[in-house]
């Protein structure tokens, strides 16, 4: 799986559980295992924090909306 793939699949496990439990009930261990990742940095590595995977979100949604 490349790094474009893997940042996809956590964001989109992120936005997924965060619409489902809100986005102080999730964590990022959650997350890593809801995107199939096996690295439990995985998701420091791409975003760095909580906040930053929150931008990326928007900016992923966004981008097919301009």
């Amino acid at each position: 799986m490349t790094p474009t793939e893997t940042r996809e699949k956590l964001t989109l496990a992120a936005e997924r559980l965060f619409a489902e439990k809100g986005i102080d009930n999730v964590s990022l261990r959650e997350i890593n295992r809801a995107a199939g990742q096996k690295n439990v940095a995985a998701l420091h590595y791409h975003f760095g924090t909580r906040e930053a995977l929150l931008t990326a979100i928007f900016e992923y949604r966004m981008a097919g909306i301009n």
